[in-house]
């Protein structure tokens, strides 16, 4: 009898498929050291801290740090509507989350798509913050903050990666390679999905991951895994999209190629679905929707919400 692994309960309610180990209980070595068959499973999110998070405001982009005592997320106004995007932040105490309040980073500018690096260690984000003093800037930047023994520095601008197009949502792997959104000039539409090798200390020029992910339609917010295997995405305009507005799709790397990118056809509504994010211990995927309660009812809610998944066990 093999192992059981655990895998992220979501995935296609049709035939069997084929998918990688998400996350194993310790940093050992590595994750996803093995494939298993996909599975038929049935995805049953459930709305995360409603009325503490989940509001009747905009939430989504869900980002737990690895020690799950703080979470970050973005809040705004309206979905629809153009509204400056806020990074809200939430400290678990007592085994009570704080009502949650404006970042000590945000709150001046549009800013948004937080991720904690897996060792807890630097915070990305992307903003429309002037990059010079005084400057005007319309579209937005990936930064960061590097975490010291007196807390978080100030906003730090990502150099050599940013364009004079718009970046959004990166992640990274435990090894430092970054992943990120842009729309910037050379993609294959709308905007594309580009990684960037950690190397020598620095940033190496990004690079398209290619047509198996990015299409000449949209890709927009992902969520690579800690160690690379896999990355969960947002498109839009996909003929197999239940929504023309999102989709989350799935795409793993397979000697050394990226695999077609498979709709998670079980987990996406007539919605918008939206911001992957994958919580550090492995249990948790995070996502933002404006679902119905049936998510196969059309639905054109101005509420996004954050939602999540469990993983569960199994025995290939």
């Amino acid at each position: 009898m093999k192992k059981a692994f655990t895998i992220i309960s979501l995935l296609l309610a049709t035939n069997s498929l084929s998918m990688a180990n998400p996350f194993a209980e310790e940093w050992t070595g590595g994750f996803f050291m093995n494939q298993i068959n996909w599975i038929s499973a049935s995805a049953d999110p459930e709305l995360v801290l409603p009325g503490l998070v989940c509001t009747e405001k905009t939430e989504y982009a869900f980002a737990v740090a690895p020690d799950n005592q703080t979470a970050y997320f973005v809040r705004r106004n309206s979905f629809f509507k153009p509204s400056k995007s806020t990074i809200y932040v939430t400290h678990l105490k007592d085994d009570q989350w704080s009502t949650p309040v404006v970042a000590p980073f945000s709150g001046k500018f549009s800013d948004g798509d937080p991720f904690i690096t897996p060792d807890g260690k630097r915070l990305f984000f992307t903003s429309d913050r002037p990059v010079k003093e005084g400057e005007e800037k319309t579209d937005k930047d990936i930064w960061y903050l590097q975490k010291t023994t007196s807390g978080w520095t100030k906003p730090i601008h990502l150099a050599g990666v940013n364009s004079t197009g718009r970046e959004y949502s990166p992640s990274l792997t435990k090894k430092g390679d970054l992943f990120f959104g842009s729309t910037r000039e050379g993609g294959y539409g709308w905007g594309d999905i580009y990684f960037s090798e950690w190397k020598d200390g620095r940033f190496q020029t990004p690079q398209n991951m290619g047509a198996n992910i990015n299409t000449n339609d949209g890709e927009w917010g992902s969520c690579i895994s800690p160690d690379g295997t896999f990355i969960i995405f947002e498109a839009s305009g996909r003929p197999e999209n239940y929504s023309p507005s999102g989709d989350l799709f799935i795409s793993y790397l397979e000697n050394g190629e990226w695999s077609k990118a498979k709709n998670l056809l079980n987990l996406n509504s007539t919605g918008s679905d939206l911001t992957p994010k994958l919580s550090a211990d492995g249990k948790y995927l995070y996502f933002g929707s404006n679902r119905h309660p049936d998510i196969r009812k059309e639905m054109k809610n101005d509420n996004v919400e954050v939602y999540r998944i469990q993983q569960k066990e199994i025995d290939p």
